[in-house]
């Protein structure tokens, strides 16, 4: 959608010698810098605490925005991509969950075939053939098989029509993590087209782009999600191809997503959600395809570095305590972003005992057991990651008991 009043236009300065990155969603000149971040590793790429010195390669990590569609985009580095999808994380919902999600609503069984795409989606799959279904699982790698034969594994229009040659119309395709990774979402969408079966059912999980730029959770942007779709976006890209959102969901996992449920436009049998029409309004209501709203979130990620760092240096200067709760990757792009090193927050607290040990790998903040809050007794608690686990109740009575507060970086500093 174009805001009208905008300043020129990226095709007008792009025939006056400019040169932008084509939208790989309408292939629109880009020219809008939503969030410029500096530099940050790709996944969990925590290391060593003995092994301080020991480089990680980073990447630029630079959110465009397109002003004609508003699809937000990282700029195009096909190296840092393939490092992010190499250590991508986990999907927010966990695979079994899923599939006894799928096989329940979809009414899945023995005569049922589906499609997984993706690598890492080993649970989901076991899970769906548990329930009896035919599964076909397309990895980014070698293919695997579930009571099938075997394909090429890089899923576009032309597997898809390979796959149709040969009897698949699976009545369900489930590719969670494809559409944001992806340099060609169109092929994506043209060959999910190809494959579904009449009356099918495809879903999809994007990450949650109206809570993103609503809550400033910059820490949210990461290599590996190559491109963040609203609703009124994806709506867009899917109607080129036949297909059409029906209902709508919000998950929370390590990260926050939407999970949609898609059929052909012409299926009759799924009527739309009223969770579809209120979620277009919520991003209407929030103005997310607008550019000025896109502008102010830039100023906002500003702000809200600058927060944190006077917090901080406050704390410092006044000789209080500090520590940090979660090291899952969106708190060391947080805080390597800021500018926020071991001398400003001397150590992170992690439940996973295997972040134990590690540094966070661009702010090289070591990360510790939850314990160590209890040894040190911080005045403040420094919450990190938007769906990371909080500090458990126990744990939360001990900092009452000390005299401590919980901090919430984001959008701005708030004390609890």
């Amino acid at each position: 959608m174009r805001d009208a009043g905008h300043a020129p236009s990226a095709l007008l300065l792009s025939r006056l010698g400019w040169r932008f990155p084509s939208c790989r969603c309408c292939g629109a000149p880009v020219a809008e810098t939503l969030a410029e971040l500096g530099l940050a590793a790709a996944g969990d790429a925590a290391i060593p605490i003995g092994e301080s010195m020991s480089p990680v390669a980073l990447h630029p990590l630079r959110a465009l925005a397109c002003s004609e569609c508003g699809l937000v985009q990282l700029a195009d580095q096909e190296p840092a991509a393939e490092a992010g999808r190499a250590a991508r994380p986990s999907p927010a919902c966990g695979g079994r969950q899923l599939a006894s999600i799928l096989v329940a609503r979809l009414g899945l069984g023995a005569s049922a075939d589906a499609v997984v795409l993706g690598a890492g989606e080993e649970a989901l799959v076991a899970g769906l053939a548990a329930s009896g279904v035919a599964v076909l699982a397309l990895p980014e790698g070698p293919v695997q098989r579930h009571r099938r034969g075997s394909a090429p594994a890089a899923f576009g229009s032309a597997l898809a029509r390979r796959l149709r040659g040969v009897g698949h119309a699976p009545a369900l395709i489930c590719a969670r993590r494809l559409l944001a990774e992806v340099e060609d979402p169109h092929d994506l969408a043209s060959g999910w087209r190809v494959l579904l079966a009449p009356g099918g059912t495809l879903v999809v999980e994007l990450p949650d782009l109206l809570r993103l730029v609503g809550g400033c959770r910059f820490d949210a942007i990461r290599l590996e999600r190559r491109s963040y779709f609203s609703l009124a976006t994806l709506e867009s890209l899917l109607a080129e191809h036949g297909l059409a959102v029906f209902d709508i969901e919000e998950v929370r996992g390590e990260e926050a997503a939407l999970r949609a449920w898609i059929r052909h436009a012409e299926d009759q049998g799924k009527p739309v959600s009223p969770a579809v029409a209120a979620w277009r309004e919520a991003e209407a209501e929030a103005g997310l395809q607008l550019a000025a709203r896109r502008r102010r979130f830039g100023a906002e990620v500003t702000a809200a570095k600058c927060a944190l760092l006077d917090f901080l240096i406050g704390l410092r200067g006044a000789g209080r305590r500090v520590a940090g709760y979660g090291a899952a990757a969106g708190a060391d792009r947080l805080l390597s972003y800021c500018g926020v090193g071991p001398e400003l927050l001397p150590f992170v607290v992690d439940p996973l005992p295997g972040r134990h040990g590690l540094l966070l790998p661009t702010s090289r903040i070591p990360v510790l057991p939850p314990s160590t809050l209890l040894e040190e007794q911080p005045d403040f608690v420094l919450l990190l990651g938007w769906t990371a686990p909080r500090p458990r109740p126990e744990e939360l009575e001990a900092l009452r008991g000390w005299g401590g507060r919980l901090a919430e970086p984001l959008p701005r500093v708030v004390l609890t």
